[in-house]
């Protein structure tokens, strides 16, 4: 399978600071945006949130489906059977890991990619300082 070019490299790390940013709006937590190009064959980048409860985490995938529909993605491949700790979801060069904190702390999928480089996906008020998101906006936006 071809890597992605540097355009399509740009697109999909939108996108996937996107996603984090609707999973941050459900109250995902320790959310984490990993560029795993240089590690990786498989995709461009992982995306890993904690859910807090099992309702939580279906709460999580349904907003997170949502959100790549809004965006252009296609429907993702889900790990299957259904877990109640752990669900991943495959967008082609983005994969989705929402975990249980237990699930999280056991299996620490951040260190399978040592090598990887954290994306900062958190909105800034120009300063370097965290902006909080506007309650409400219902709209999801790509960002460069």
């Amino acid at each position: 399978m071809p890597r992605s070019s540097r355009s399509n490299h740009i697109a999909w790390k939108a996108e996937a600071i996107a996603l984090a940013r609707s999973l941050s709006e459900k109250k995902g937590e320790d959310i984490a945006v990993l560029d795993i190009r240089e590690e990786s064959s498989l995709a461009d980048f992982l995306l890993i949130a904690t859910a807090l409860s099992r309702p939580h985490l279906r709460t999580l995938e349904d907003s997170l489906e949502e959100s790549a529909v809004a965006l252009g993605l296609r429907p993702p491949r889900r790990s299957r059977p259904a877990s109640d700790r752990w669900q991943v979801l495959d967008f082609g060069s983005i994969i989705v890991h929402l975990m249980s904190e237990e699930a999280r702390d056991f299996y620490a999928v951040e260190k399978l990619y040592p090598g990887s480089k954290r994306i900062s996906w958190e909105a800034t008020d120009g300063q370097g300082r965290r902006r909080k998101a506007k309650e409400g906006s219902g709209k999801l936006q790509k960002v460069p």
